[in-house]
Order: structure tokens, then C-alpha cells, then sequence
């Protein structure tokens, strides 16, 4: 056993509920993070048709700077 998997084992040894349950949220929080997103086939279509306009030149996309100013102008 590695000695971080020992110091980990005596630390869940000695631990209290209220930390072990901290960690057990944190560890799921970690691993429903890292499981992929699944988009359903209706946004994987609406996901194509947009990018289509895009690629065509129909959609309208603005530059971050060009955003910038439109919201300062609005305040």
C-alpha cells in the first residue's frame, strides 16, 4: 500500500462522521463533474442547424470587444 493510501486509511479511521461526510460529499461532487453530459438527440439537432447558419454566414456572431461596448452603453 502506498503511504498516501496509508495516511488516508488512518485518517478515515480516526475521523469523525461530520469529516467523513464532507469528504464523501466533496468525492461525489468530484465524480458527477467528470461524467460526461449527454445532450439528447432534439439539442443535437438544434446544435447542427445552428452551427449550419454559422457555417453559411447566416447567424450573427459579435467580438467580445463589440459586447463590451453594448453593455456599457446600456448602463
Amino acid at each position: 500500500m502506498s503511504k498516501l493510501k496509508e495516511k488516508l486509511s488512518r485518517i478515515v479511521q480516526e475521523a469523525d462522521d461530520s469529516l467523513l461526510e464532507g469528504l464523501d460529499n466533496f468525492v461525489n461532487h468530484l465524480r458527477e463533474e467528470q461524467e460526461p453530459y449527454n445532450l439528447s438527440d432534439a439539442q443535437k439537432r438544434e446544435l447542427d442547424q445552428r452551427m449550419e447558419r454559422y457555417e453559411a454566414g447566416e447567424g450573427m456572431s459579435h467580438s467580445w470587444e463589440d459586447v463590451k461596448k453594448s453593455i456599457s452603453k446600456d448602463a
